[in-house]
């Protein structure tokens, strides 16, 4: 729990969120929320969040918006990127990136803490996971991606 003391859930703010995760077990959830905050808004409930599958598909949710991409294997390292800019949002594994869709919801009550590992509630989507390193920005570092995911994979050595 990482508390509310980062705004990356404010439409106003831009956000790049940078991180390595290995999912270890989904016989605990097959939904794994890597990294989240919830709303009490009933739908969409997800201001922030990237979330593994055991279909192989990785979540990526921003303030009512959802975009995703598929992976070979969560239970193998992977880099993850995520980046809030003022237009849109880039959202990257293992360097592969695509250009999402910044969300429009305005998320302004019912906001919960900001979680790596589970959902703010501790109830619902749980992930059994390891990770080494996250790394939030307040700003949008785009245009750094590349050499930020380059300096995380050539310490961590997560890529083949």
């Amino acid at each position: 729990d990482i508390g509310q003391s980062i705004d990356l859930y404010s439409l106003a703010s831009e956000w790049s969120i940078f991180m390595d995760a290995k999912i270890q077990d989904y016989t605990l959830q097959s939904f794994q929320r890597v990294l989240t905050n919830d709303s009490s808004i009933s739908s969409p409930d997800i201001p922030l969040g990237v979330q593994f599958r055991d279909t192989g598909d990785v979540y990526f949710f921003n303030n009512g918006s959802v975009d995703s991409t598929t992976i070979t294997s969560a239970t193998q390292r992977n880099l993850v990127s995520f980046i809030k800019r003022s237009s849109d949002t880039i959202y990257a594994i293992n360097g592969t990136s695509a250009t999402g869709t910044k969300g429009s919801v305005d998320f302004t009550t019912g906001l919960q803490n900001t979680t790596i590992g589970n959902s703010p509630n501790g109830t619902t989507r749980p992930a059994k996971l390891k990770t080494a390193e996250l790394i939030v920005f307040d700003s949008d570092q785009s245009d750094n991606r590349t050499g930020i995911e380059g300096n995380i994979d050539n310490y961590f050595r997560i890529t083949p």
